[in-house]
């Protein structure tokens, strides 16, 4: 059986007219479950943009796209965050420095 959309007459297949009619997406429907917690179905709500419920390709891709965004987003943060701690305690360690210093010089006076 050759492969391809084409009968050998030219016209398509019962398959491929089938799929050229179904919709180009998934249904979301058929991705809520009882099954998954309510932050899942939130997200899956999120996906569809257009709100014809369908989530298409193109709307997969912005969702994924805005999660690794996120993503990288969290990580800055995290590096941020840790910068921040060790810039803390050197400035801790400095003025606990200056201040003992400062003290022992104030008892040779």
């Amino acid at each position: 059986m050759p492969r391809g959309p084409k009968a050998s007459n030219g016209t398509l297949r019962e398959e491929s007219a089938a799929a050229a009619a179904a919709p180009a997406g998934i249904q979301l429907s058929e991705l809520r479950s009882q099954h998954f917690s309510t932050a899942f179905n939130r997200r899956v709500n999120n996906m569809d943009r257009d709100g014809d419920g369908l989530v298409d390709v193109n709307e997969l891709k912005d969702h994924l796209r805005d999660e690794h965004r996120a993503h990288q987003s969290a990580k800055q943060m995290k590096i941020l965050v840790v910068v921040m701690f060790i810039t803390l305690l050197a400035s801790i360690g400095a003025t606990c420095g200056t201040t003992y210093a400062m003290v022992a010089y104030l008892k040779c006076l």
